[in-house]
């Protein structure tokens, strides 16, 4: 998860302001409590993407390039929602239900990226 830093006047206040779709990926709701680490994370090789709880939206072949950009050196694992950005659909959710290697990735310029059904 990529950390932005917060307005002045929360600087202080030990309060983590999340997205949905970081919520989602850590089970988290409005109010919890969480705690963050720091980890290691390696280069992905090949990650492969499903469409979030059956969402139906077909990809054309300008998707990879697109998702690269969006996502390109932001940590991933297996599991993860990652939203991105279309000017037709808004933000479409997708899983990440494969990754080489296994653990904590960050998506490269030479990452493999597939789409299940495209």
């Amino acid at each position: 998860m990529k950390v932005w830093r917060s307005e002045r006047e929360d600087w202080e206040s030990g309060d983590v302001y999340l997205d949905e779709f970081a919520r989602v990926n850590i089970q988290a709701e409005v109010g919890t409590e969480v705690t963050f680490k720091t980890v290691e994370t390696s280069e992905a090789e090949r990650i492969i993407l499903n469409c979030y709880r059956g969402i139906g939206i077909e990809f054309d072949s300008s998707a990879v390039d697109m998702i690269k950009k969006q996502w390109l050196k932001r940590p991933v694992s297996i599991g993860d929602v990652i939203p991105v950005l279309s000017d037709q659909h808004g933000a479409i959710p997708l899983v990440i239900g494969h990754i080489e290697p296994d653990g904590e990735s960050v998506i490269r310029d030479d990452t493999e990226i597939r789409i299940n059904g495209m």
